[in-house]
C-alpha cells in the first residue's frame, strides 16, 4: 500500500486531461529585424477533438493549457504582429509555425518530476504540422512516432526542416506506406526571374533571404509568397516546366 499511497500523493493516477506548461518561442532574428518582435497565437489539435486556441502570447512567454492525456496532441504557435506591423500577409498566407507534439516533445520538471512542460520550436514545427494534418483528417495515429519523424527531419534536413515535402509525408503516413526516404525536400525548379529591389523573406525562418544580387533561388511548382520589410508582397508562380511569373503588391 505504501507505493500506491506515495503515487496518490505525488501525481494523479491517469486523469483524462493534464495541465501542461507551454513555452512559446522567441521571434526569429530575421523576422524581428524586418518586422519587430511578434506575439504568438497558440493552438492545438487532438484525436476526436476540434482545434483549440489560446489568446496571443508574448514571445518567450510560458502559459498553462489543458490537454487530453492520450497522445498525440499537435501544438502550433503562429507569429502575429499588432497595429499593422509584420509582413504584408493576405488571406491564405501563413508563415512557418513553431510547434511540438505532446507528449513526445515534453520534458519533466518540478520538484517531484511530475510536471511535464513543452517548449515549442520552429525546428519541431514540421513534425507538428504533419501530426496536425493527420489528426484533422481523422487518421489513426496510435502507432505514429513523432519523435522518430523529428529525428529523421533533423538528420536529413539540418539547414531548413521546413524544406520538407510535408504533403508527401502526410499522404504516405495516411496511406500506411511511409518510408524514411520520403523525408526529403520538396522538389524545386530552376527559375529565371529578376528579383525586385529589397530583401525578401520566405515562409521558413531558416531560409536565406532573397535579394537581387543572389537572384531567385529554385522554387517548388505552384505559388510561393515572399515578403519584404517595407509592407511589400511578392507572389511567384512556377509551372511544371519551370516557367515562372511574379507579381508584386504593396499593403
Amino acid at each position: 500500500m505504501l507505493p500506491l499511497a506515495a503515487a496518490l500523493l505525488s501525481c494523479d493516477l491517469f486523469p483524462a486531461t493534464v495541465t501542461v506548461p507551454v513555452v512559446v518561442p522567441r521571434t526569429p532574428p530575421a523576422w524581428e529585424a524586418a518586422w519587430g518582435p511578434a506575439h504568438f497565437t497558440l493552438s492545438w489539435r487532438f484525436a476526436g477533438g476540434s482545434e483549440a486556441h489560446a489568446a496571443p502570447v508574448a514571445a518567450g512567454e510560458r502559459v498553462h493549457i489543458t490537454l487530453p492525456r492520450l497522445p498525440p496532441v499537435a501544438l502550433r504557435a503562429q507569429a502575429v504582429w499588432v497595429e499593422g506591423g509584420g509582413p504584408a500577409l493576405e488571406p491564405g498566407d501563413r508563415l512557418a509555425t513553431a510547434g511540438a507534439v505532446w507528449p513526445f516533445d515534453a520534458t519533466s520538471s518540478g520538484r517531484r518530476r511530475c510536471e511535464r512542460s513543452v517548449s515549442l520550436s520552429f525546428a519541431c514545427g514540421p513534425t507538428a504540422e504533419v501530426t496536425w494534418r493527420l489528426l484533422e483528417a481523422g487518421v489513426d495515429l496510435r502507432r505514429f512516432s513523432a519523435d522518430r519523424l523529428s529525428a529523421e527531419i533533423a538528420d536529413r534536413l539540418p539547414a531548413d526542416p521546413w524544406a520538407l515535402d510535408i504533403e508527401r509525408v502526410v499522404r504516405a503516413i495516411g496511406d500506411g506506406a511511409m518510408r524514411v526516404t520520403y523525408v526529403r525536400p520538396v522538389a524545386t525548379k530552376e527559375v529565371s526571374l529578376t528579383v525586385p529591389p529589397g530583401i525578401w523573406f520566405r515562409a521558413s525562418p531558416f531560409a536565406e533571404p532573397v535579394t537581387g544580387d543572389a537572384g531567385m533561388p529554385p522554387l517548388p511548382v505552384g505559388v510561393t509568397v515572399l515578403w519584404a520589410s517595407s509592407h511589400r508582397r511578392l507572389v511567384v508562380d512556377v509551372d511544371e516546366r519551370g516557367r515562372a511569373w511574379l507579381a508584386e503588391t504593396v499593403r
